[in-house]
């Protein structure tokens, strides 16, 4: 169950990241960038760092990964 509360906490925060931080590039690559920077955080957060995967900071974690994701991807678009 949580595992689709991350993918949609991903989506949702790609989403308001593409609407809010207007950009040059596709809002769908944002949310995309959104959804596996999310799920990347909740990895790292439970792996490395030994959080459960049902906690509130694997929420924050997915939030983290999200929008950290979006910014390395939006830097490497600018860097072309």
């Amino acid at each position: 169950m949580n595992f689709f509360v991350w993918i949609i906490l991903g989506i949702i925060i790609g989403w308001l990241l593409a609407t809010f931080a207007k950009h040059s590039s596709n809002n769908l690559i944002d949310i995309i960038f959104g959804l596996i920077g999310g799920l990347v955080g909740v990895f790292i957060s439970n792996q490395v760092i030994g959080l459960s995967a049902s906690s509130a900071y694997s929420f924050l974690a997915a939030a983290c990964g999200a929008v950290l994701f979006i910014f390395l991807g939006r830097l490497r678009a600018i860097s072309k």
